[in-house]
């Protein structure tokens, strides 16, 4: 049994097989219409058919709308038949387990840019596949929330910013967060109407 995991949030796609035989890569082209033959060039790869995919990760945001609901659709479309079994894990959430797990720190804080001057904030915890607390907020008030925290950050360019307001910064590679994610399996239960953040109110639309 194999695992297929997708992040499409960002510019590109994270697409990555994990079983006996693994692939991982990030293209920055891979969107829409050109998942499907991202998907067979790994599968051709590790010698695999189809078939062999059980279970399928996809990251549900924050990060592009476009590239969310593409990538969202796409696993939906291969877990229709109800041959496969879909998870979903907020970026978030990704983060929270990767540094949780692989960095061994104490309290921790992860923290993804959203507009100028705004982060995605997660922190408190993970039940379910869930962290306990999701926030949409501004810079200004992460520096006064961080405090007690270890930081995490998704971009090196807010490393000094946050130097000596945090207990400690930590930057993580988008990919290594990627290869880490398979474990999450064991925390959260698959769901094949799986909602995506895209779907919801924005933190944003939350705020007002």
């Amino acid at each position: 049994m194999s695992d297929l995991i997708i992040d499409s949030s960002k510019s590109g796609v994270y697409l990555g097989i994990s079983g006996k035989q693994s692939f991982w890569e990030y293209k920055a082209e891979a969107r829409g219409e050109k998942l499907q033959d991202f998907l067979q060039q790994a599968l051709s790869e590790v010698d695999l058919n189809i078939s062999a995919i059980k279970r399928i990760l996809v990251f549900t945001g924050p990060g592009s709308f476009t590239g969310l609901r593409a990538g969202i659709a796409f696993a939906q479309g291969l877990c229709f038949n109800g041959k496969r079994q879909l998870y979903g894990l907020s970026s978030l959430a990704a983060y929270f387990h990767y540094a949780q797990k692989a960095l061994a720190l104490g309290k921790i804080m992860v923290a993804m840019p959203a507009r100028p001057g705004f982060f995605y904030v997660g922190y408190g915890g993970m039940s379910n596949g869930n962290l306990r607390a999701e926030l949409f907020i501004s810079e200004k008030d992460l520096k006064l929330l961080c405090k007690d925290y270890h930081i995490v950050l998704a971009e090196e360019k807010y490393l000094e910013e946050f130097k000596g307001v945090a207990k400690s910064v930590n930057i993580v590679q988008d990919m290594d967060v990627f290869k880490f994610s398979p474990l999450s399996f064991e925390q959260i239960n698959p769901n094949p109407l799986q909602v995506a953040n895209y779907l919801q109110v924005s933190y944003a639309e939350r705020e007002k």
